[in-house]
This record gives structure tokens, sequence and C-alpha cells, in this order.
């Protein structure tokens, strides 16, 4: 462990691993989450060491409670709003409101004006702005602006006064103000944190998130830094922070201010577009959005800024990222450069006899095949890639052969749960129990995996830098790596794009296969992806039906719709001779719009379920039918189905719950369990990845346009084993085609190796 790089943590809300930086209270550089040591944060497991489907509430919630003194001009002492009244006030000197985080016990040392959000005014706005909340039913805007109006040094004093009292004081009619009473009793936990933070001018939903997530500590985080909050309360925005920085006059430096900016900067680039750094120019303009600041002074104050910010030159610009970042992605080099350091395996075999792997017909494997098995069994590390049907799935049966006829011990995952269901169903590999890469760090970690011998990662391109890391956690210099997916398919969720970097590397052995195994001679669908990925004018015009892509052009989204739901609902069965339309599978590039995953599936369970009454429906929960497709959205390892497992409902129980059949066992859902499925006829295609279907629908409107890009069309149109049928605007089409810039991500971990 490198002394500058602290302590190994995982983050508690997003499970993160990264290092500490030797900082009392870390961030995480992922989610941002505050990082307190001391508080442990519980997790449940089950009688069979398995994790729950969904996290397990913490009944701990944060401290919402304050204490609170205000300080009247002229006068010495200090009254006790809201604590202990024995509270030393004696060293509260600027007059105005104080707000304080409780104190363990009430000690008799003077309340420190340094620990408190001080300010000058009555917070009579948050008070307004409070009463016009949820919790005062029947308290309108002017009723609300008459209460805030303070009578007395002591605003809360006046308000906790008996209805009647209020009434007179106020001006406001008897059964209001009876209704206000009880209101304002009730809310004496939260009171204070609530009207204070309004105070501050925030809103709602900052107010709900900080109740939540921080309680009374976000009073150490405002005077330590209100800018933090910006990467740990969602809707908390960069100018809130700026507007608290000034309102109270923090006692922050400039550049403190210069500092947090660029970090967000980072963040945000590194949340929503994957990058895990970026080059200075493109930081500094980001920069420019949140702050006026010169670009000299900017660059003196970042590069002084050692612990927060690394800078690295390659492509021949300079790059600037966060410390975490920085550490994550060269940490990974060093443990891809240790195992490849280690050689080849003792035992090693040049030329593998492939007649004693005993491999069934539809197994045989082709001359590159051979060859990338050869390099996969004698490396340390060893990469395998390849576009639509060339054959990676039989790849994996073939290499776990191999390994099992020299005696090596094999471990199977991916890094979703339909993925690693793909394993079992079609690599025939269920008795080597493929599992995500999540539970098998749970194993690992508590013992139930003593070693994991030789790893092999299918979809490995949907691994992202902080997986990695966790992953390469469990390895040392006797196991061996494998990693095989499409460089080419969208990439990771989380930043960074680990698989195409090593593959661009040039520093790790790999083989690239080419062969078509999947669609028949002749196909358009691999010319047609291949076309995409490279971004030639794939000319959709032009395309034919009997070569298994159909090109059907409408840009009106209402007609589109109409065609859509036609040829999933009867035309394509008919038309490629399929038992059901299940196996059509429709692949939207968003969730809104009326070709959009919800509008699709709400209008084809209007046409199915015409006079049938739904067997679940609970709010704005999408209603769910007997015989309805749906889709597991969150892996629950306790009804062991998988984020992206696809089956139909065939019945409901007499206790309410609901009977769902998957390819290989059905499952009963109860009702808190039916919140993780959603009708599939329509899913988007970020789900569809590591899946296959038949034939595959893709509708391409304008409105997706942002949305759209090389590996997004790449991805949807190699889900299809024999038949793609694109629906919508070619123009939309070759603008996702020409937009490779949405794809590109700046990352360091290539050029580390």
């Amino acid at each position: 462990m490198s002394d500058k790089r602290g302590n190994k943590l995982k983050c508690s809300s997003c499970g993160a691993a990264f290092y500490d930086l030797n900082k009392p209270s870390p961030s995480c550089p992922k989610c941002g989450t505050f990082h307190v040591p001391a508080k442990a944060v519980r997790k449940r497991t089950t009688a069979k060491g398995k994790l729950p489907h969904k996290t397990e509430k913490n009944n701990n919630k944060p401290n919402s409670e304050l204490w609170v003194c205000v300080l009247e001009g002229g006068s010495s002492e200090a009254i006790v709003v809201s604590g202990p009244p024995e509270l030393n006030t004696s060293a509260l000197r600027e007059p105005g409101w104080y707000f304080f985080k409780p104190l363990k016990s009430s000690e008799t040392k003077p309340l420190s004006p340094k620990t408190a959000l001080h300010m000058m005014e009555e917070p009579s706005a948050g008070i307004q702005s409070y009463l016009q909340t949820h919790a005062f039913k029947g308290i309108g805007p002017e009723t609300a602006r008459k209460l805030a109006v303070p009578e007395t040094e002591n605003i809360f004093q006046d308000l906790s006064r008996p209805a009647t009292e209020i009434s007179d004081a106020y001006g406001i009619n008897a059964a209001t103000a009876t209704l206000f009473e009880t209101a304002w009793a009730k809310t004496s936990g939260t009171r204070y944190l609530q009207i204070m933070l309004r105070q501050l001018g925030l809103g709602n939903a900052v107010v709900k998130q900080i109740r939540e997530t921080l309680g009374s500590d976000v009073i150490e985080q405002i005077l330590s830094n209100p800018y933090e909050l910006v990467k740990k309360i969602k809707y908390f925005t960069f100018e809130d922070a700026e507007n608290i920085f000034t309102g109270l006059n923090l006692d922050l430096s400039s550049d403190q201010r210069i500092i947090s900016a660029m970090e967000l900067c980072l963040y945000r680039i590194e949340k929503n577009r994957g990058h895990t750094c970026a080059p200075l120019e493109r930081a500094f303009k980001d920069n420019d959005k949140l702050i006026d600041v010169d670009h000299d002074i900017m660059e003196g104050v970042l590069r002084s800024a050692t612990e927060h910010f690394k800078f690295a030159e390659y492509d021949d610009r300079e790059h600037i990222a966060t410390v975490p970042s920085f550490e994550r992605e060269n940490e990974i080099a060093s443990r891809i450069g240790n195992l490849l350091s280690v050689g080849a395996t003792p035992d090693e075999h040049l030329d593998f006899d492939f007649d004693q792997l005993n491999l069934r017909a539809s197994l045989e494997l082709s001359d590159e095949q051979k060859e990338a098995l050869n390099g996969a069994i004698n490396s340390r590390v060893f990469l395998i890639t390849g576009g639509p049907g060339t054959g990676k799935t039989r790849m994996v049966e073939a290499i776990v052969k191999a390994l099992k006829s020299e005696s090596r011990y094999v471990t199977l995952c991916a890094p979703t749960g339909r993925a690693a269901k793909r394993l079992e169903e079609e690599g025939g590999l269920g008795s080597f129990n493929p599992t995500t890469i999540h539970l098998l760090l749970t194993y690992v970690k508590s013992g139930k995996v003593k070693d994991v011998g030789t790893l092999i990662i299918d979809e490995a391109s949907m691994v992202d830098v902080d997986l990695m890391t966790e992953t390469l956690d469990i390895l040392n210099e006797n196991n061996h790596l494998i990693m095989i997916g499409d460089a080419d398919q969208l990439p990771p969720v989380g930043p960074g794009q680990v698989f195409k970097d090593l593959l661009n590397s040039d520093k790790v052995p790999f083989a690239r296969l080419t062969g078509n195994f999947r669609q028949t001679e002749g196909s358009e669908i691999i010319k047609l992806a291949r076309d995409v990925i490279a971004g030639n004018d794939p000319q959709l015009s032009r395309v034919t039906s009997e070569k298994g892509v159909i090109f059907i052009p409408e840009s009106d989204e209402d007609k589109m719709q109409g065609l859509v739901l036609d040829l999933y609902n009867s035309k394509l069965v008919r038309m490629f001779k399929l038992e059901t339309s299940d196996e059509v599978q429709i692949l939207a590039p968003m969730r809104k719009g009326a070709v959009g995953t919800e509008a699709l599936n709400q209008e084809i369970q209007k046409t199915r379920w015409v006079n049938e009454e739904p067997l679940f429906q609970e709010g704005n929960r999408k209603p769910l039918y007997r015989g309805d497709k749906v889709i597991q959205t969150s892996n629950n390892y306790e009804l062991d189905v998988r984020n992206g497992d696809i089956g139909i409902i065939r019945r409901g129980g007499d206790k309410g719950e609901i009977f769902v059949s998957y390819a290989t066992k059905d499952v009963a859902y109860d009702r808190e369990s039916l919140e993780a499925l959603e009708p599939a006829y329509a899913i988007t295609i970020h789900k569809s990845q590591g899946s296959q279907y038949p034939a595959v629908i893709i509708p391409i409107a304008r409105s997706h346009q942002f949305m759209l890009g090389r590996n997004l069309l790449y991805t949807a149109i190699t889900r299809a084993k024999a038949h793609v049928v694109i629906v919508g605007d070619e123009a939309a089409f070759k603008a996702g085609v020409n937009a490779a810039y949405k794809d590109f991500r700046y990352t360091m971990l290539r050029h580390f190796l």
C-alpha cells in the first residue's frame, strides 16, 4: 500500500473502491459521497451468504436536529432557541442566528462560533418557505407570509404558542391556526434544519435529500466547503454553492473555489460521459462556465494543488485528472503489468493437442479460434475480441475444456446477470456456475471462494475502471485472467473503457476473431454492423429483406409507432415464420417519446389485454398482466434472477404473488420484488447488451438523435441472430453513424501500460 495513497476504502453508496489519500473524511471519486470511516455501513446477507435483492434500508438515519441560538444586537447573552438550556453561549459575540450540529453531550465549555452556521438576519424567508410544504396542509402563501413576520427576537417562540394566540396575533381563522399548531408540533425534529436550508435558498428536492443523507452533518460540510455538496446532493448546483459562499461570507480562499470548480468539472464528465481525465484546454473551457478566473491564475492554482490533481502528457496534449482517477487507472496498469511479468505457466503447452478436447461437432474450432485458445491457456493475461457471430461464446466453452484437461481451476463471470446466464444457456457451462463479477467479489471476500484460478470474464467491454480495480484485488501472481468481448459495443455505463484500452495498448496479448458462426452466408447484418462501426454510409434505402436487414423509412414519430406496433404484433411472425411475437425484440434508443420503450410497451399492452384486469398495479407503476413479457431490472440473488433476464408472467397466486416463467425455471415474486419487473416488449439498447434475439426491430427517430452513436447502433444491430428491421429516419441514423465523438472517452490506462 502506498503511503501517498493512504488506505483503500469502498464507497458505501456506489461500491467504488478508492484511496483516502490520508484524508480524515475523503469523498468518493465516483459518486461524491462523503466517507466517514468511523461509521460502518451495515450489509445484509441471506443464510446462504448471498446478497439481498435490494439494499436494506438503514434505520440509523442521519440526525436532523440542530441547536439554535439567537443573539440580539446590544445583548451579551444569547437565547437558546433549540437545545439544552444550559448551553454555554458566552463565546457568541456577533448578533444574529447561530445553527449548530448537536454535541454528544451538553458540555459546559462555550459553543464556538467557528462551528456554527451564522446568519445575520432572522430566518423569516426560510420559515415562509417551510410553511408552504406538504407538512402544513391548509397553510397558503398569504398565511405563510403572515406567520413568518417576527413579533419578538425569538420568532420560533412566537410560532410555538397555542392556536388561540396564533389566531389573534396573526389574524388568521381558528381552524387554520389549529392545523398550524398541530403540524408545527409534529415537525419539531427536522424543523430547524429545514428552515436553515430554505433560508439559504434551497428548494424542496435538495432539502429532502440533505435530510436523508447528511442531516445535521451538512453544517460541517457547508463550513468546510459548500462546493462539495454539488457532487453529493443531486439537485444542488454550483450556483447554490456560490450563493451560500457569498451569503454567509465563508472563510474559504479563492484557491479552494478554483479547486472545487475543477473537481466538479472532472466529476461531471466522468459521471456523464465516462471520461477519466480531460485535455487541459477542454477542462479550462468547462471551468469557465462555473467561475470567471484568468487561465494563468487558474493553472497556477491547479498545478500547486498536488493533493487534488495530476497532470499527464500524451497524444501531444496535456491532460488533467483528479488524484483518485489517476491512481485508479495507474493501479490497473500496474497490476496487469505485474501479472504479465510473471510469465507463462510452469506447464506451458505452446501447441495444445486439440484432439483431447472431445468437442461436440457444433463446437469445432476454426484455425483462428485454435490460435486464440493456444494464446489464452499459455498467457497470464489474454484478451479475445470479435464482432457479432465470430464465436466468442463457443471460445469460452473450448477454453474451459482445455483448462480442465490441464487440471486448472476455472472461474466464470460476466458484468451482468443476463450475460452470466447466457453462458449457462448457450455455452453449456452451467456446472461451472457462471456468476456476476459483483457476486464473485462477495464470495471471495466472505471466504466462500478461496481462489479463482483462471478467471474468465465474458462481455468484458462492459467492465468499468471501478469494477476492474475490485476484480484485480482478488487476483494474485498465481492467477490467470482471460477477458472476452466486443470492443466495438457500447462502452461501460461507468467510467473508463478498460477492455478497449487494454486492446489498444499493444502490451497485452490478444486474438481477434473474424469468422461468422451466427448469420447465414451473405447476411447483411454483419456488413451493416461493420459499416456502422467504421463510419461508412450504410445506405439503408438499398438493403433488401432477403439478406437479413429491412429498412422502412418514416420520419413522423406517430406513424413510426404504428409501423413498429404492426410489425411486432403480427407481420414479422408471419414474414419470418416465427412461433410467437415473443421471439421479436424491440430495441429503442430511449425510454421516452412515441417510439420510446414506455410508450411502445403501453400500446402493446393495450392491444393484447383489452378486457383483462392487471395482476398487479400500484400507484404510478406500470400494470402487469398474465401473459406479459417482462424484464428483471436489477439482480435478485434470493430469487436467482438477474438484471436483464426476460420472462413471461404465467399466473397470479392466492397471496398476491406473481409467477414468472424464465428459460429454466418459474419464479414467484412477492409485492416488494415486483418493483424490479417492467414490461419488455420494448427495451432500451443498453439493456440488451449480452443478449441475442432471433429478430429485432430498431426504431430510429430524430428526437433520439442526441443519444445515437456508432456503438449504440452497432450494439442494437448485432443483437439479432437472423433478422434486423430498422424503422425510422435515415438522416437520423446517418447522423448517429457520423457521431463518433459520442463514443470517444478520454482515459489514461492505455498510456500507463
